[in-house]
């Protein structure tokens, strides 16, 4: 493993411990609205102490499960800074002529968007182009909501795409491709149009 692999699995291991905790909270609200709808069905006071008793005590129990997996996690990433620091003290011995790593020198991003030259004016800021200021809106707004930090997510224009074409990638395989026609409209019928449009 080089020193240079490490970032990539603390990210991960961030990453992971990001869907751990959305999960969490999924489960704590649908925990919830089940103990609402107990409560409900129950109605008697001694009921809801004990119930109430029982989610305090469970409550208690997952924070010392979630408590001991960040403890986990901070000595796994601990042990991981140790191993690149001693491979970067190892690596800083090479002799001066042996050449670079080109992979090295390129680093593959996370969340990467390539568009075609059509679609520049939708992510380029000094031509009104409002696509990175909402893409950078939902990422907060799924961090506030469910807990996860989303990467950020890399813009860049591909020549070898359609026009119109973009290509979503992520840690550089392409995971979703389609077109945009950014200069047509689309038209729907719901049923009760007077015409047909053509196109």
């Amino acid at each position: 493993m080089t020193a240079a692999g490490n970032p990539i699995r603390v990210r991960l291991l961030l990453l992971g411990l990001a869907a751990a905790l959305a999960v969490w909270v999924w489960v704590e609200r649908r925990e919830a609205a089940e103990r609402r709808d107990e409560e409900a069905r129950a109605g008697a006071a001694a009921a809801r102490a004990q119930a109430e008793s029982r989610r305090r005590a469970e409550r208690e129990a997952r924070l010392d499960r979630l408590g001991a997996l960040l403890v986990g996690a901070g000595r796994w990433v601990e042990r991981a800074n140790a191993l690149a620091a001693r491979e970067g003290d190892g690596a800083g011995g090479r002799a001066a002529d042996e050449p670079e790593r080109l992979e090295d020198l390129l680093p593959v991003e996370l969340v990467e968007l390539q568009v075609g030259y059509g679609l520049v004016p939708l992510v380029d800021p000094d031509q009104d182009g409002g696509l990175v200021d909402r893409i950078t809106h939902i990422r907060k707004q799924f961090a506030l909501d469910w807990g996860v930090i989303v990467p950020p997510v890399r813009i860049r224009d591909n020549l070898g795409l359609k026009p119109g074409g973009y290509s979503l990638r992520i840690k550089g395989v392409e995971v979703a491709r389609g077109e945009l026609m950014t200069d047509s409209h689309l038209a729907m019928d719901p049923g009760s149009a007077a015409g047909k449009v053509e196109g």
